[in-house]
């Protein structure tokens, strides 16, 4: 009986303490909503679709005056917050299994974009194809984690199809999320990463070279958003999420998406 209320009390203890470390995080954020009494919405986002995701809440903000504390971060971890009681309103996910997984009733996800893949490497007299990676003598490997990230994960299919996985495996180096993966690349000597193409889309001050990796390589990386309530400036961000406006700079930034969202 002791340890079962232990066990609550600790549990109960963690949600706290997520939610403090969350508002703690968005401070500036959350305290300026609230000194405007202005309406707010939390949402947790997957690092590639980031800098999307700001752009999107920009032109929402514009239009509903409708204020966002957007939080990035891997899929793996933002859906372990949120069983463990963060209080996010929308969840942004590089996948669909962590979103399906949350659905209940009349709140179900769906998917806002389809990731695309890419390898990069820092040498820019290379005369870089898809497969380069097969043939070129490299230290490193940039690879975001695939146990977090969906885009390690369809890095690692990539790999596994050239054949080449188990060879460079001791090579790779594996930050958590993709957008983290991205950032290594730029300041790291790895000769190659395999980074989404978001990244180079939505920052202008790259330096090396990339090629797009052919979609047969690995899974479509279809990533799925779900609302976490229905409350209705909650209702109001994902139907303006089909808008015109946010179909355009979704697709601007590498992204593919549905035939409905066309």
């Amino acid at each position: 009986m002791i340890t079962k209320l232990l066990y609550h009390f600790y549990k109960t203890m963690f949600k706290k303490i997520i939610i403090i470390l969350i508002i703690v995080c968005c401070n500036y954020s959350v305290s300026y909503a609230a000194n405007k009494k202005s309406p707010i919405i939390i949402v947790a986002v997957a690092s590639s679709f980031y800098n999307t995701t700001l752009e999107i809440a920009s032109l929402f903000y514009k239009k509903t005056k409708i204020k966002t504390v957007i939080i990035k971060g891997s899929s793996g971890k933002h859906y372990a917050q949120i069983i463990n009681g963060a209080p996010f309103d929308i969840f942004f996910s590089a996948d669909q299994k962590r979103p399906k997984l949350l659905e209940k009733n009349n709140i179900k996800s769906r998917i806002y974009a389809i990731g695309k893949l890419i390898l990069w490497t820092n040498d820019d007299s290379m005369d870089l194809k898809y497969d380069s990676i097969k043939y070129e003598k490299f230290n490193h490997i940039i690879i975001a984690n695939e146990k977090l990230a969906p885009y390690g994960l369809a890095a690692v299919e990539y790999l596994k199809k050239l054949k080449i996985f188990d060879k460079i495996i001791h090579k790779t180096l594996k930050p958590e999320n993709i957008l983290a993966a991205f950032s290594l690349s730029q300041t790291n000597n790895a000769k190659f990463a395999i980074l989404s193409l978001s990244d180079f889309k939505t920052d202008k001050k790259t330096i090396g070279q990339y090629v797009i990796i052919p979609q047969n390589f690995y899974q479509p990386i279809r990533q799925n958003v779900i609302a976490l309530n229905e409350k209705k400036n909650v209702k109001l961000f994902m139907n303006f999420l089909r808008s015109k406006d946010a179909i355009t700079v979704i697709k601007k930034n590498g992204f593919g998406v549905m035939p409905h969202d066309k």
